[in-house]
């Protein structure tokens, strides 16, 4: 009875492993005899889950100075022409951390000359109020940043010191953020006058009503990805008091994940965003903080297959009393982006580190991944916050993927 049973669970097990598709291994690995074969990258019995390594403890932007923390939150890695590392980020002013991004938020260039080194800042590019930084390159070199801003060039900005508000009885609300989009040949600049960008999303699907700005609220967390001959493919969103068309299942507030594409990504009059919700089974409050890219390999349908990772906030906002401790997701695509499957869970909380010791952070999020030269993942960058204080101080941290190398 014991033999019998043990070569019943055995079977259920190998069933529930078998795959017949590199599909059903994410495209993130192949097929092989009815198990899927991961790239370096990833593991997991599909395939969907990053293989990250131990981390360089200060791998990454996290600097202090006489008032505290100099907080700064999520960015983008790409390696320059010039050897270095630049990363663009948004960093808070005046010592402020997460709880005051929407008032204090500006985005700087930092430079490594290793993907996870210790980076240092460098230059202000835009100063507050501007956030959610992404920058990909076009087909000439250019360096493409988008971003969220206010056209006044209101400040209003909170004080902060050593983890507390100091002062903030006077602070005005949030400005109202709309999205540019900015190049330039080189990293330092100089970037371009910032095009407005919020047309096209505009007439997809008008901004849902705005929280406590009374504004609507623009705040796309726009990711783009070009091609050789400038097509350009991207993810957006929709925040966070759906119409009844896009809520979730059960109810609730969402960010809602959509499509943009254009034949030439400098051309913002041909952009052309969808109004289709490209995960509608995710409940609330569903996902954000995209980050894309193209395989270097596969191709589905005659088009490259594309991937996304996401910040997971089902069931937890940012509140870090909530249990949404899945914190990132993995999806794909095989028709352009215009629909996606999602695989499941692709990193968690918790860092370990090359010293043995580990830590799990408050919350983790706007993933993005630096690919190497073969156009792989090598490198997961995101943001992290490290404390209850009032502030919720944080730090960008960089922590290798699979096969990595140590420069």
């Amino acid at each position: 009875m014991l033999l019998l049973l043990s070569t019943l669970s055995t079977r259920a097990v190998a069933e529930d492993d078998a795959c017949s598709t590199s599909a059903e291994c994410s495209f993130n690995g192949e097929c092989q005899d009815g198990r899927c074969r991961c790239d370096m990258a990833w593991r997991g019995q599909r395939c969907a889950t990053l293989n990250l390594l131990p981390a360089r403890p200060g791998a990454g932007l996290n600097v202090t100075d006489a008032g505290g923390p100099l907080s700064s939150w999520g960015g983008t890695v790409t390696k320059g022409d010039d050897g270095l590392h630049h990363l663009f980020v948004s960093q808070f002013v005046r010592n402020c951390g997460f709880n005051q991004w929407d008032t204090n938020s500006q985005i700087v260039h930092a430079t490594s000359e290793s993907a996870d080194g210790r980076y240092e800042v460098k230059q202000v590019v835009w100063p507050v109020f501007a956030h959610n930084p992404a920058v990909t390159r076009g087909p000439d070199g250019q360096w493409v940043m988008t971003f969220v801003s206010n056209a006044s060039g209101s400040k209003g900005e909170a004080a902060c010191a050593n983890g507390s508000v100091v002062t903030n009885s006077s602070l005005p609300l949030p400005v109202a953020q709309r999205n540019y989009m900015s190049w330039a040949s080189s990293p330092w600049g100089p970037w371009s006058t910032p095009l407005a960008i919020d047309a096209p999303f505009d007439a997809a699907v008008p901004p849902f009503s705005g929280g406590m700005t009374g504004q609507p609220n623009r705040n796309t967390n726009l990711i783009l990805s070009i091609a050789a001959d400038g097509a350009m493919v991207g993810l957006w969103r929709r925040c966070c008091s759906p119409p009844p068309e896009y809520r979730p299942p059960g109810g609730g507030g969402e960010s809602v994940l959509f499509a943009v594409h254009a034949a030439n990504w400098s051309d913002v009059s041909i952009w052309r965003a969808s109004d289709t919700k490209l995960l509608p089974h995710l409940t609330a409050n569903g996902y954000e903080d995209p980050h894309l890219w193209r395989d270097p390999r596969r191709r589905a349908a005659g088009q490259p297959v594309l991937h996304a990772l996401f910040h997971n906030m089902q069931d937890g906002w940012h509140q870090p009393e909530y249990n949404n401790t899945q914190v990132g997701a993995h999806a794909y695509s095989t028709d352009g982006g215009r629909s996606w499957v999602d695989t499941g869970v692709a990193f968690n909380l918790t860092v370990d580190y090359e010293d043995g010791t580990s830590t799990t952070f408050v919350q983790r999020e706007r993933p993005h991944v630096v690919l190497d030269d073969e156009g792989d993942p090598a490198y997961l960058v995101s943001a992290v916050t490290y404390s209850l204080a009032p502030t919720l101080p944080t730090c960008t941290i960089v922590q290798p993927i699979g096969k990595a190398r140590r420069t």
